[in-house]
C-alpha cells in the first residue's frame, strides 16, 4: 500500500511518498521516496512579417496544451 495512492494527482514541486509491503510471513518493509515534478518547457517561436521594404518580428507562444490535447494558435 502506498501513500499517496496510485493514480493520485501531483502538483508541480516535490511530494514525499511511502509504500509498505507485507509478505505471507507477515514481514513488513517500507520504502520512502520523493516524487519531483517540474513545469514543462515553454516553447516560443518568432514570426516575421514583411511590409514592403520593412521587416518586423513578433513572438507567438506555441504549442499550447489543454488537458493533454494540443492547441495551436492561429497565425495570420
Amino acid at each position: 500500500m502506498c501513500s499517496p495512492a496510485s493514480g493520485s494527482v501531483f502538483q508541480i514541486g516535490a511530494t514525499s511518498a511511502e509504500c509498505i509491503a507485507t509478505d505471507q510471513r507477515q514481514r513488513i518493509d517500507t520504502c520512502l521516496f520523493t516524487i519531483t515534478l517540474t513545469a514543462p518547457p515553454k516553447i516560443s517561436l518568432t514570426r516575421f512579417l514583411a511590409f514592403g521594404d520593412s521587416m518586423t518580428a513578433g513572438e507567438v507562444d506555441a504549442p499550447n496544451t489543454v488537458r493533454g490535447l494540443a492547441v495551436h494558435p492561429e497565425l495570420s
